[in-house]
């Protein structure tokens, strides 16, 4: 590898608007959910089941936290992408950095940057959760975690390369402020459905969730539904009531297959961009 993953991992993490959105602010609400919208929990102290109840609790937490962290990283990346399109091609063209080993470089180190992010995001979900509730997480299965979390930044940094050629290709960079938003606002979607339970399909469609769901099994141990999280805690930690399961199996044939046809729609992008002059994306 050369010096240029070491550079972007270093110029990413050291950007205050990544900084600011995607763990500050991200880092308020890990604040926000325990000490108020998880507030009602401390009620249950002292019953048998207290312990799981926090422990699903904060593993829903941080893997909802996760996925506002991903989209505001996201945007800085697809925005990087039309922003160093023309010095990619001078660098490519007459340096040693091949375009195959570019993107590859630039894929392990957007990948690096959203792990890391994600990686703050959930240590501290687990140190503000154990300094609320008095219960220490430990995710059931580090590694699976590690990996779902590799997933989760492919997987975002294949929506923001493809949408960062497709602002190339448009030639509009007007268009640049809102194509970079849209990771964060399909992130979001994927928030919202935490406390709102959809259709059992949701997930094996919309591989946000399939994703989170990953995040809560690999914390727990325990297969989460695809969709209303805070509703399932109540239902079986609580009330003790069986409640729908998201199927492991179909969710990672999805997000398999929605990686693979990103992957091809960004080729193909890439290629088509190629088409492009310089010149043009000086001027649009």
């Amino acid at each position: 590898m050369t010096k240029y993953v070491l550079y972007k991992v270093k110029r990413l993490l050291t950007t205050p608007e990544l900084i600011g959105w995607a763990i500050l602010f991200v880092e308020f609400w890990v604040f926000m959910w325990f000490y108020v919208f998880g507030s009602d929990i401390l009620s249950y102290k002292g019953m048998p089941y207290y312990e799981e109840v926090v422990k699903a609790y904060i593993s829903v937490a941080y893997s909802s936290l996760s996925l506002i962290t991903l989209g505001s990283v996201a945007i800085g990346i697809t925005s990087g992408i039309f922003a160093s399109s023309i010095s990619v091609r001078y660098v490519t063209k007459f340096g040693r950095l091949s375009p195959r080993r570019f993107f590859l470089e630039d894929f392990i180190s957007s990948t690096v940057v959203f792990v890391i992010c994600v990686s703050i995001i959930i240590l501290s979900a687990i140190g503000v959760g154990y300094m609320r509730y008095g219960v220490l997480v430990v995710p059931k299965n580090a590694l699976g975690l590690f990996l779902t979390l590799l997933a989760f930044g492919a997987f975002s940094y294949l929506i923001s390369i493809n949408l960062g050629y497709l602002a190339i290709l448009t030639k509009r960079p007007k268009l640049m402020n809102i194509f970079s938003m849209i990771p964060l606002i399909l992130a979001f979607v994927s928030y919202g459905s935490v406390f709102t339970k959809l259709s059992d399909v949701f997930p094996y469609i919309y591989p946000f969730n399939a994703l989170a769901g990953f995040v809560i099994y690999f914390s727990l141990g325990k297969i989460p539904p695809g969709s209303g999280y805070i509703q399932w805690l109540m239902m079986s930690y609580v009330h003790n009531q069986n409640v729908n399961t998201m199927s492991l199996r179909a969710a990672l044939a999805a997000i398999v297959l929605w990686m693979v046809f990103l992957t091809i729609t960004a080729i193909v992008l890439i290629r088509k961009s190629r088409g492009v002059s310089i010149e043009e994306l000086r001027i649009a």
